[in-house]
């Protein structure tokens, strides 16, 4: 059983390590939940739809490098590329998958202890009226990115191009 939290076996304790003060109270606490809050609403939801359109490029990309293995003189290299956009794909997916869950789990933890102080509210309120941050809140969050999973079916050809089957 180990105090430190980036240790195997974490197990915290009322007087183990961290900040010394527990989660914190007041304004401080409402500003430290408002950044949790942004991160998880608006951070997180930018970079797992960054991955995602990785994801889906690379994804789209493969009937291309396919179409040129078989034509390469050196297919064992072919293979190997092959592989390696895979294997990105992929880890594309994941991080876009996992970003998006991070990011609805902060959203959610800050939710659940914004309401148990007053004075973290308020100060988590006023945050949220700042005209900066109107761009940001002015909308709903957007839907969780769906990017294709490496073993979905490739897209098929038709007379305008690529038909996509998501």
């Amino acid at each position: 059983m180990s105090d430190d939290p980036n240790s195997p076996g974490y197990q915290p304790t009322p007087s183990s390590g961290g900040r010394g003060a527990g989660a914190g109270s007041g304004a401080s606490f409402g500003a430290d939940l408002h950044a949790m809050y942004d991160a998880g609403r608006v951070r997180l939801p930018e970079i797992a739809q960054t991955f995602s359109d990785a994801a889906t490029t690379l994804f789209q990309a493969q009937p291309t490098f396919s179409g040129l293995a078989t034509r390469m003189e050196n297919p064992l290299a072919m293979t190997t590329l092959l592989g390696l956009l895979d294997d990105l794909q992929l880890s594309a997916y994941h991080s876009s998958q996992r970003s998006s869950a991070a990011g609805s789990a902060l959203v959610e933890i800050a939710d659940d202890y914004v309401r148990t102080d007053q004075d973290a509210l308020t100060e988590f309120n006023g945050l949220m009226r700042l005209p900066e941050n109107a761009a940001d809140y002015g909308s709903p969050t957007p839907p969780a990115p769906t990017p294709p999973h490496p073993d979905d079916p490739q897209p098929t050809y038709g007379p305008a191009g690529p038909v996509y089957p998501y």
